[in-house]
């Protein structure tokens, strides 16, 4: 698979999962309690989320993703990835603790390769 190809598949993926994060966030009040009892920040961080994912699939439209789309790409997600250590750095309940967790680790996951497309 050529290196576009696979740069356009990560940005889908990650917007998409941006995508869906945001809809489950702003659907559901209950997946806003996993991480917060306030339910105040579940529109600005649902809105950043539906952000980040038009940034990301808006790269992928195209047929060949520029490299600076990729580093704002992973620099995007290194941002997400900071929210996810502030977020684990308080009490959580464990389906908080995993919920977060397993955002960090994909969001570095996808940062790590989107900076490696980028160069």
């Amino acid at each position: 698979m050529e290196k576009a190809a696979v740069a356009r598949a990560v940005l889908v993926v990650d917007g998409g999962g941006c995508l869906a994060a945001a809809a489950a966030l702003m659907a559901d009040r209950r997946v806003g309690d996993l991480v917060h009892p306030s339910q105040a920040w579940r529109l600005p961080v649902g809105l950043a989320l539906g952000a980040t994912s038009t940034i990301l699939l808006g790269s992928a439209a195209r047929q060949s993703p520029t490299q600076s789309a990729m580093r704002c790409a992973a620099l995007v997600n290194a941002g997400w990835v900071a929210a996810c250590v502030a977020a684990l750095s308080r009490p959580l309940p464990t389906s908080g603790r995993v919920l977060v967790g397993t955002t960090f680790a994909l969001d570095a996951a996808v940062g790590t390769a989107q900076w490696a497309l980028s160069r």
